[in-house]
């Protein structure tokens, strides 16, 4: 049974004439011993002469065209798989975004502190150049200086009092 695989394996290449010498024998032995391997063989020879007897049509050159064409596409497909988008590049992102939220809250409050103060320093120069204007109007003492209460109003009233 196992050496009838063993033979089964090779009676192509018996048949084709391509087995050694000592392969030869052995195969030829075994087929004048076991029919059932002689009558796989004896099927294998009537394929063969068969097949031998067709002819194969001979594709045109715009088949070969579309053949080489289509085959070139199929194995660019399984080599370099197609891109696609996939939802783990988010995750890869993720720090990236996450540091320019960061920067640019860091930037924003910078920005927010320096207006601050920018503000402070204009409503002072403001302050200072209306005390000036009204120096150089002579409406005010040059002398006194700008009330400094915790009061915004009578300041004003002060001031007003002061213009009358």
């Amino acid at each position: 049974m196992l050496k009838c695989l063993f033979i089964r394996r090779k009676l192509y290449d018996y048949a084709d004439s391509s087995l050694s010498e000592a392969d030869r024998i052995h195969v030829r032995q075994h087929l004048d011993i076991c029919d059932a391997c002689s009558r796989e063989y004896a099927s294998l020879i009537v394929l063969l002469r068969e097949a031998g007897k067709k002819t194969a049509p001979t594709p045109s050159e715009g088949f070969w065209h579309d053949f080489n064409a289509e085959l070139d596409r199929k194995l660019n497909d399984r080599l370099v798989a197609p891109l696609t988008f996939k939802a783990r590049a988010n995750h890869q992102l993720k720090p990236a975004l996450s540091f320019i939220t960061v920067l640019t809250l860091i930037l924003a409050m910078g920005a927010y502190v320096r207006a601050t103060s920018m503000k402070s320093k204009v409503i002072s120069q403001s302050e200072s150049e209306l005390v000036n204007e009204l120096i150089l109007l002579d409406e005010i003492d040059p002398q006194a200086s700008p009330a400094q209460s915790e009061d915004p109003i009578s300041d004003e009233l002060s001031l007003i009092h002061q213009l009358e």
